[in-house]
Parts: C-alpha cells; sequence; structure tokens
C-alpha cells in the first residue's frame, strides 16, 4: 500500500497535522512527515506521529530558521529537537522542555478546538509564542547547563533560561533580574 493510501486510511500525522490547520486558515506551510523533517547544522528535527485532534504549536521549517539564527557555539551540544505528543497531565500543559540527560528539546503537541485554535489560542499567536520565547527559553537552559552545570534551585535554571530568551547571557547578573517571576 502506498504511503499516501495508508494516511488516508489511517488518518493520524498527515489528517491532523500543523500544516493542515494552518492551510485550512489559508497559511501555507510546506508539508512534513514523521522522521526527521528539517535539519539546522547537524541538529535533526524529528517530527513523531500526532494524537487525533491535535497539532503542533510551531512547524519545523520555523524551528529550523530560529536554531539557524543563534550562535553555533550556543548549539554545539544539542542532539535534536523533536516534536512529540505530551506523555503526562504535566507536559500537555506545558509548550516544550529540554530533557537535560538527552540533551534534546521536546516541543509538545497540543489540542486543536473546533475554531482552529489550539490550546484555546489563535495560532498565529502561538506561533510567534513559540519563536520569540518558548524554543528561546528551552536552548537558555542547554546554554546555561553546557555553560555553568546544575543549578541548586528550580527558580535559578529558569531565570537562566529566561535571560537567555530576552537576549541576555545566562551568567548571576542576568539572571537575577528575572528570580522574581519564578
Amino acid at each position: 500500500m502506498g504511503v499516501s493510501r495508508w494516511r488516508s486510511k489511517h488518518g493520524g500525522w498527515y489528517h491532523h497535522s500543523y500544516e493542515h490547520l494552518l492551510a485550512s486558515k489559508g497559511i501555507k506551510i510546506r508539508s512534513s512527515r514523521t522522521g526527521i523533517v528539517a535539519r539546522s547544522g547537524s541538529i535533526p528535527i524529528i517530527a513523531r506521529p500526532l494524537p487525533k485532534n491535535t497539532a503542533y504549536p510551531v512547524a519545523p521549517s520555523e524551528v529550523k530558521e530560529i536554531l539557524d539564527g543563534f550562535p553555533k557555539e550556543d548549539l554545539k551540544g544539542l542532539k535534536a529537537v523533536e516534536f512529540v505528543p505530551p506523555k503526562d497531565e504535566q507536559q500537555k500543559n506545558a509548550w516544550g522542555q529540554y530533557k537535560r540527560g538527552r540533551r534534546v528539546i521536546e516541543l509538545f503537541a497540543q489540542r486543536t478546538g473546533k475554531n482552529g485554535d489550539i490550546s484555546g489560542k489563535d495560532p498565529k499567536e502561538v506561533r510567534e509564542h513559540m519563536k520569540r520565547y518558548v524554543i528561546p527559553h528551552e536552548l537558555g537552559h542547554h546554554k546555561a547547563l553546557k555553560t555553568l552545570g546544575t543549578d541548586k534551585t528550580l527558580q535559578m535554571a529558569e531565570a537562566r533560561a529566561d535571560a537567555y530568551a530576552f537576549g541576555m547571557s545566562v551568567k548571576d547578573k542576568d539572571a537575577e533580574t528575572f528570580k522574581i517571576y519564578h
């Protein structure tokens, strides 16, 4: 059975993809598949099949563009960016997570509504939030761990990632600015 016939018969990733959702809103994105769908240098961007009525909050091609805009030194050691369905309630309520043991950024699929929203939000706003904050924040965790090692508190780890997302360093003097938010 050909791939397109299998996809038509079994639904899943092809029928419920973020690209399909955006296309329904008139936003054109190159169609993706599961497996390695893009690369930023040597970093693979991997997409996993989606559960029904979910979508990924940003396209793999956009993640590639974002990573390509960061200094190569900051990306060194990052093994992959993976689009994955959430495994538990904590992940269902998150946009992404840095898995430090694997050195991987995971971006979580989100529920889609009947009117095309993603987790109750406008898809365009979600994409901007992912591009401007979530992905740089998760990359900030990678940079901080690589540069400074493990923090003693979650508050400081999150503050370092926030500082990086806002274009500052992961060092104490910049991270202190963001501690009050965590």
